[in-house]
């Protein structure tokens, strides 16, 4: 704005949570999975737990609870 530019870091989590909202917003809407890993439907199962934290289309709830060894108690 102005000719001046702000940045934000979210490193390591440490962001406001409605830029950790956001920028999670953001990677569904460009569907950003697709762009590092390719079609999600051809990735292999073991690879499930790498990148969870991040949306991943046609991930289920379930999926994720196994990748990352969760129990409902």
């Amino acid at each position: 704005m102005g000719g001046r530019t702000r940045t934000i870091s979210d490193h390591d989590e440490s962001g406001p949570e409605a830029l950790q909202e956001l920028l999670l917003d953001v990677d569904r809407v460009a569907d950003s999975h697709r762009w590092r890993h390719g079609d999600p439907a051809n990735e292999p199962i073991a690879r499930i737990d790498r990148d969870t934290y991040l949306p991943k289309p046609g991930v289920t709830p379930l999926m994720v609870a196994a990748a990352e060894n969760k129990v409902a108690g």
